[in-house]
Order: structure tokens, then sequence, then C-alpha cells
């Protein structure tokens, strides 16, 4: 007879891939990286257990290891590792997945010299965000937008209406205060 429990073996599997990526993310912030890299390095303990094991996982687990082969400076292998990432878009999982995608794939690009592709994942990043509601998605590009301008020595775009809207209400802010008196003033005179 045939398995009939298929759901609950692909659910366990799901569980257990993305177990592996979650005790790596602990062992990194815990800064036991080497700890890291062998959950994510994780094979399928036996052949079954691998063709029961979702592809979403494997690439998963790929995504963060990217992430983390860009942290340790080896970035041919990162790189790899991520473009393949970057083709998965918003399949690419959980917020912590499309943070290595988008926001370290875009400082890879960056640091390979290659700004205009950096721009793309930061734009498409930004974009899902946006779309998804993923805030915190949308505060790590908005930083990593802001880096690679400071790198690249080129303006900022794209950051969108709200990183606008509250540039100009910080900017009314400032002009409001100094045009009001103000006894805490440090007058010219005083610096000298």
């Amino acid at each position: 007879m045939g398995d009939t429990n298929t759901t609950s073996d692909i659910s366990g599997a799901l569980t257990v891939g993305y177990g592996y990526c979650f005790a790596a993310i602990a062992a990194n912030e815990q800064l036991d990286v080497a700890g890291a890299e062998a959950h994510l390095r994780q094979r399928d303990a036996n052949r079954a257990a691998a063709v029961r094991t979702p592809n979403l996982c494997r690439k998963a687990r790929r995504i963060l290891l990217g992430e983390l082969l860009y942290e340790r400076g080896q970035l041919d292998e990162a790189e790899a590792l991520l473009d393949d990432a970057y083709q998965l878009g918003t399949e690419g999982g959980l917020v912590d997945f499309m943070l290595a995608t988008f926001g370290t794939g875009a400082r890879l690009k960056l640091t390979l010299g290659d700004t205009a592709s950096a721009r793309d994942r930061l734009a498409e990043g930004l974009d899902i965000a946006r779309t998804l509601q993923l805030p915190r998605l949308e505060a790590r590009l908005l930083n990593e937008t802001v880096r690679l301008a400071a790198m690249s020595a080129e303006p900022i775009d794209g950051v969108g209406s709200t990183a606008n809207s509250r540039t100009q209400a910080l900017k009314r802010s400032t002009e409001s205060a100094t045009s009001q008196p103000n006894s805490l003033r440090i007058r010219k005179s005083d610096c000298s």
C-alpha cells in the first residue's frame, strides 16, 4: 500500500527544514558562526528524508548560507547562493530570508561594483515590503538604500514617499524651532 500520510510528512519536513534555518540564525546571533554554518549545510540524514524535504527548505538554508558567507568574505560562493535566492522573489519565504535576499544581496552587488544590480534588488525588495506591508524588511532596505548612496556617492532614489514626508516634516519642525525665540539658542558670539 502507498503512503497516505503525505501531508504530515511534508509538514514535518518543513518543520525540520525551517528548524535548521532558525537554529542557524540563533547560533549566528550568539556569534557561533561555525555552528550556524553547520546547521545551514546540514544534509538530510537519509535519502527518504531528502526526498520529502521541500525544495523551499533547501533554498531557505542556501539563502541564509549566502548571507553568512558574505559576512565571512567568501564573496564568490555567497554571490551564487544569493543570486539563486533572488530568483525566488516573494517565494523566498519569511522576512528573515528576504532580508538576506534583498538586503545582503544588494550589499554584495555593491561590494562587487555592480551598483545597478544593487539598486534593482533594493527597489524590488522595497516594492515587495510595501506591497506585503513588511515594516522590518522596508526598514532594512531603506537603510541599505542610504548605505548604497553613501558608498557610491550618488543621490538617494526610490526611498518612497514615506521617507520624503518624514524628511519634510523634520525640516518644517526644524524651521519652526529656529524661527521662534529660544533662551537656549547659542549665539555666534558665545562660540568665539
